[in-house]
């Protein structure tokens, strides 16, 4: 079966202005929305920081816009401090401004830590990759945390009242496919959203990058979450 295709990074349609801040090939996402938003005649800017001019991809479409003054790309030779000053450019917040943010690890935590005091709502990424040190975060928490049950407990599918064990090598998505259930993943990193699941009792310990706190509440993702609680019941 083919479905539609998922987007985790969407254009909000509520937005007065778009704030694009893109770091290397994460121009990529960011490119097919300014193509929407020059089509529909939406209002944006884009920050783009490349390596060189030699490694600025998209230099000759984008050169319009920079002439418009709607663009701008900054060469920092892979070193943020060169480049882009993003705390400044993200220290206040408009109301009705939306920003999305997309490029390698480091530059992600950096656009992250200075927009902290932005809406949640208003904060849209794509990451290419789990980064490093927010996984190195979740772990530090799992330990620290008590009532934490990371390293084992079990779930229940709800239609059939089958409780399965979930060992710390595996995840849930792993032991119900042993277990003859028929679950989608893809990225398998907790990225994409494929294998969001709701959940109807437990406290899920979540480690994806992917869903809101509002989504967290009654949702999922059994590629990479782990449990607080001894039973997840899973609306399955």
């Amino acid at each position: 079966m083919i479905s539609k295709p998922r987007n985790n990074f969407p254009l909000a349609t509520n937005a007065k202005r778009h704030l694009f801040l893109a770091g290397g090939i994460g121009i990529t996402p960011i490119m097919a929305m300014i193509h929407e938003l020059k089509s529909a005649g939406g209002h944006f800017e884009l920050h783009f920081s490349a390596r060189t001019p030699e490694r600025t991809a998209f230099a000759e479409e984008l050169a319009p816009l920079v002439k418009a003054g709607r663009a701008f790309i900054y060469h920092d030779e892979g070193d943020l401090s060169r480049g882009l000053k993003i705390a400044d450019l993200l220290k206040e917040y408009c109301e009705g401004t939306h920003l999305y943010y997309c490029g390698p690890s480091g530059y992600m935590a950096a656009v992250k830590a200075a927009a902290a005091q932005w809406p949640a709502k208003a904060l849209h990424c794509e990451y290419f990759t789990a980064p490093v040190a927010l996984v190195s975060e979740q772990l530090e928490t799992v330990r620290r945390t008590e009532d934490a049950i990371a390293f084992g407990f079990q779930v229940k599918v709800n239609s059939t009242d089958a409780v399965y064990d979930i060992p710390n090598d595996k995840s849930i998505a792993i032991v119900l496919r042993e277990n003859g259930i028929d679950v989608v993943t893809s990225c398998e990193n907790g990225l994409c959203g494929t294998c969001r699941t709701r959940y109807l009792a437990g406290a899920p310990e979540h480690r994806d990058y992917i869903l809101s706190e509002e989504e967290k509440i009654r949702e999922v993702l059994i590629c990479c979450a782990r449990s607080r609680t001894p039973l997840l019941i899973l609306d399955l």
